[in-house]
């Protein structure tokens, strides 16, 4: 999937590590860099041990939104984002997306590739998650990924073509 979406993105940055699946993925398709977020701490070592020797790979331990503030000091070119951070085992986590958003409004670049899981879950029909992301840029826009039959989809956020 995100070989479709990669155009003109150099560095891959996902919320919500889990097991490094989305890593592999990325991995897969070759970006220069790898930055993931996870906030569960046996998750965050498991995926430290996963990719121990492999330089390109960035991990960070704790909440999405404090994590990606240190990331974007490192980020310089247009990159492709993988919002997946949700709290699926009750430790807490929430559902940081909004806040996300917020720390990537600031960024000075602002085209990049947004893609954000589960939105039925967890954001109704999607329109206030669009406000907010052309709030980033108005120039954004939408379409939907929906990867099986299932009911949940994805949401591309994007500038320019894909």
């Amino acid at each position: 999937m995100f070989e479709k979406y990669r155009k003109g993105c150099s560095y891959f940055v996902e919320t919500g590590s889990y097991k490094g699946y989305g890593i592999d993925a990325a991995k897969e398709v070759g970006f220069e860099r790898y930055y993931s977020v996870e906030y569960l701490k046996s998750l965050y070592d498991e995926c430290l041990e996963k990719f121990e020797d492999q330089n390109d790979v960035f991990l960070y331990n704790g909440s999405s939104e404090d994590c990606l503030v240190e990331i974007l000091k490192d980020i310089n070119k247009k990159s492709l984002f993988w919002l997946d951070a949700h709290d699926s085992f009750g430790t807490g986590g929430g559902v940081p997306t909004y806040e996300e958003l917020k720390v990537l409004k600031e960024h000075p670049i602002k085209n990049h590739t947004l893609l954000v899981d589960d939105v039925p879950l967890y954001f109704g029909d999607g329109e206030e998650l669009k406000q907010r992301i052309l709030k980033i840029n108005p120039k954004y826009k939408f379409l939907t990924h929906n990867p099986d039959t299932r009911p949940d989809y994805i949401l591309v956020a994007y500038i320019g073509k894909i």
